[in-house]
């Protein structure tokens, strides 16, 4: 189910379109690195800004079920003490990524310095 487009969270580019598509199909989970069906996991929300940069849409991870509900039902610490900082896990993961260099700079330096 994909929500409606609001003022606060505008419909994503093109190009973070292709990479929440990519996403969906990894093999592997993000986090631990299981073979499982994947959940797209936008790591702040769909809307979130940092550093007045609007990333919600990049910055996202492909999880599997199990690791998707310790960050979303349980809790982002015990995930951020198991695997890491889930900004860590985004460029680990857009290394994979094909067409990395869709990703705007400063959606790039912004996941870099969120640290979480």
């Amino acid at each position: 189910m994909q929500r409606k487009i609001t003022k606060q969270s505008p419909a994503p580019s093109a190009a973070a379109y292709r990479h929440m598509t990519w996403v969906k199909h990894l093999e592997n989970c993000s986090a631990c690195g299981c073979e499982a069906r994947l959940t797209v996991h936008h790591c702040e929300g769909s809307a979130f800004k940092h550093n007045k940069v609007y990333i919600g849409p990049w910055f996202i991870l492909g999880l599997c079920q199990g690791c998707d509900d310790i960050v979303t039902h349980g809790s982002r610490r015990i995930f951020r003490e198991i695997h890491g900082p889930q900004s860590e896990l985004w460029h680990k993961q857009l290394q994979k990524y094909p067409l990395r260099h869709e990703c705007p700079m400063d959606v790039f330096s912004a996941i870099a310095n969120y640290k979480k």
